[in-house]
């Protein structure tokens, strides 16, 4: 079988020169094509784009205009969990496409009330208590960041309306520290930590706007000094139990209940940033996994994005109790697309794919393997310095970028030169395997769904990649 050379490496800028158009067709266009074209016309803000043009996607495969199929372990940052296309999730929005996809949130729509039931019934076993008692409403928005950037919103209005703090001067704290990723929008940019181009030029300067304090991750002491410091400002506290940019750093759980106990005695809300993490750890909500089992680390608020609409279509949730919901009253948020039907409809088949095909524990063992193959390559390779994560989020740390780099090229082009019998599956010839890299040494490893004989293919691939 004639396979096109992978190529894993273009040089910067380059020119569009094609020989033809590429908005009609893609068949025989080559990935530096389709690169040269995306430069010419996009802005180029976004950095470490894996060298390839994507075709078509299906299961745990992506497959290149060239032809090539790859393992994809990037999976839409988590969007691609359950798969791509899973095919309950887009029959359930086309069939909705199809009825009823944008009234506007000018009109309630029957999709949205079910989702919310849906969702509250769900994250009652997530939420603090509040009097006693949950009960959740959710905020509907489009994407991640703008899901937090509500959640900011939020807390600021707790602070002026619940703590009596004088507006504009509400602080937030990030505990992610200097590995925190809460989206691009400006209000969720950490104060300008220096070189760092998510948030140097952006006007986030001393504390930022609004006033942000990053807290050490992981540091009681420093968590500590920040409450005794700004106490009685501080309207709410937002961070990941599982930190994704940041290589998959997961917080101590006795960092987390202090937290919990000092946003308590100050009416301080305390924000989980679960956008990459929903589903991800084998569970809705890290915060359920049992590494925190026994802690008081309950959020009062939930921020879920990503796989909730298995990457079929933009959707984000704030999730909260009706008493911290309320104080965004009517005319302080809105959302044009936000809980469209499409999206509900999306969300609904994926939560409805979860409890019964009982998808959590399917990601559980896909994790299981993979974290156990990587530490067996790890006692191969003295070069690997770290294996972690929980569920199917997880991470393989090298020593220096140079190895990571070297390890992740590796692992692009390990199947090429193998026999049918040991490249293919599923109907397709898979060249190697696609990821990538964080903080430079670190390669994030983000399976989604496959069946026991991808997995395992995918495991031999992995170790000799690692090794």
């Amino acid at each position: 079988m004639m396979r096109p050379t992978a190529r894993l490496l273009f040089k910067h800028p380059r020119v569009f020169t094609p020989s033809r158009a590429l908005s009609t067709s893609f068949q025989t266009a080559t990935n530096e094509d389709v690169i040269a074209h995306c430069d010419q016309y996009l802005a180029p803000y976004y950095a470490d784009v894996i060298p390839i043009a994507v075709e078509k996607t299906q299961g745990p495969f992506i497959t290149s205009v060239e032809g090539a199929s790859y393992f994809d372990l990037n999976g839409g940052y988590g969007a691609c969990r359950f798969g791509h296309n899973p095919s309950q999730v887009v029959s359930a929005a086309q069939a909705q496409m199809d009825k009823c996809s944008l009234p506007s949130r000018g009109y309630m729509n029957p999709m949205l009330g079910t989702l919310g039931e849906k969702l509250a019934n769900i994250y009652k076993d997530v939420l603090k208590p509040r009097n006693g008692a949950v009960n959740p409403q959710i905020a509907t928005k489009v994407g991640g960041g703008d899901a937090c950037d509500y959640a900011i919103k939020l807390a600021l209005k707790w602070g002026v309306d619940k703590k009596n703090i004088p507006d504009g001067e509400q602080i937030i704290i990030l505990f992610g520290g200097h590995d925190l990723f809460h989206g691009r929008m400006i209000s969720c940019l950490p104060p300008n930590m220096g070189d760092d181009a998510m948030s140097k030029g952006f006007a986030q300067t001393g504390m930022g706007f609004p006033h942000k304090v990053l807290s050490v991750f992981n540091s009681i002491e420093d968590i500590e000094k920040i409450f005794k410091t700004h106490g009685d400002k501080i309207a709410g506290c937002m961070g990941e139990y599982v930190l994704g940019e940041a290589g998959v750093r997961i917080a101590n759980p006795e960092y987390l209940q202090r937290m919990r106990e000092l946003c308590d005695e100050t009416n301080t809300l305390m924000i989980a940033d679960d956008v990459q993490t929903f589903a991800s750890t084998g569970n809705y909500s890290p915060s359920q996994h049992p590494v925190f089992e026994g802690y008081n680390v309950k959020p009062d608020v939930v921020v879920i994005a990503k796989a909730l609409t298995s990457g079929v279509t933009p959707g984000s949730v704030i999730i909260a109790d009706r008493e911290v919901q309320g104080v965004m009253g009517p005319g302080t948020d809105g959302s044009t697309f936000g809980g469209n039907p499409v999206m509900c409809a999306a969300s609904l088949a994926t939560l409805n794919m979860i409890e019964t095909d009982k998808l959590f524990d399917e990601l559980d063992v896909i994790g299981g393997k993979i974290r156990g193959t990587m530490l067996a390559a790890q006692k191969k390779n003295p070069s690997i310095v770290d294996v972690r994560g929980l569920g199917a989020m997880l991470a393989v740390e090298f020593d220096t970028e140079a190895n990571a780099t070297k390890a992740k090229y590796a692992l692009a082009s390990v199947g090429v030169g193998l026999s049918a019998d040991e490249s293919e599956i599923s109907g397709l010839r898979v060249d190697g395997v696609r990821l990538k890299a964080t903080r430079g040494n670190i390669l994030r490893v983000s399976p989604t769904l496959m069946s026991d004989e991808e997995v395992d293919m995918l495991c031999k691939y992995l170790y000799a990649g690692l090794v």
